[in-house]
């Protein structure tokens, strides 16, 4: 999943149950979910950057901004922790 995907449905979901007091509310929570995305993927491993919109950025004559990459960028979750799940939920009463 594109990670700018990610990030539309979380905010679509939380403006559905009116999580949001104001219209500054939405950019500081996709600012602390980027950050989130970047924790999962770096420190904590449970998320992988299959793609990361390099490769189709490299081809273009215009540079892009890191972010862009980011925001481009295709995420998943990790099989090993995917694998974690499922025992967890085998070893459940």
């Amino acid at each position: 999943m594109r990670q700018r995907d990610l990030i539309q449905w979380y905010v679509a979901q939380q403006n559905e149950k009116h999580n949001y007091n104001s219209m500054e509310e939405a950019p500081t929570d996709v600012s602390k979910v980027k950050a989130i995305i970047q924790s999962l993927v770096r420190r904590e491993g449970h998320l992988i950057v299959v793609y990361d919109g390099r490769q189709a950025a490299e081809s273009e004559v215009v540079a892009q901004p890191t972010s862009v990459f980011r925001n481009e960028g295709i995420v998943s979750v990790m099989p090993s922790f995917m694998s974690s799940i499922e025992e967890a939920k085998l070893l459940r009463p």
